[in-house]
């Protein structure tokens, strides 16, 4: 990763897959170690959101956008977050969402 040769170097794909990047990018969302959301607490969140008048959306995206990463209240956010992204792209789509909702359904 760390090879100045272009050439040489792995890309950025494969560097944000390494299993040492993929540790360190998962540690403390370790289901049976840490504090996350349940599904139902997701679902119910993204619903509350949804219904929500389409301004007060746009000002909370912004608002969320604006907070960043850090701070310890988004912990829990970020470990939820973390487990659903299985892939470690940084993002969740239908397929990872719809995973994480029969793994949870299969734990209780």
């Amino acid at each position: 990763m760390l090879d100045p040769t272009y050439r040489t170097r792995i890309s950025a794909t494969d560097a944000l897959a390494h299993p040492f990047v993929m540790k360190t990018y998962m540690a403390g969302a370790d289901a049976d170690t840490c504090d996350i959301m349940g599904m139902e607490e997701v679902l119910f969140k993204m619903r509350n959101f949804a219904e929500l008048p389409l301004l007060k959306r746009a000002s909370l995206t912004v608002l969320a956008h604006m907070v960043g990463s850090s701070g310890s209240n988004l912990e829990k956010q970020r470990l939820t977050f973390r487990r659903l992204d299985t892939d470690g792209g940084g993002s969740i789509d239908k397929q990872e969402f719809m995973d994480g909702m029969k793994r949870e359904s299969a734990d209780l």
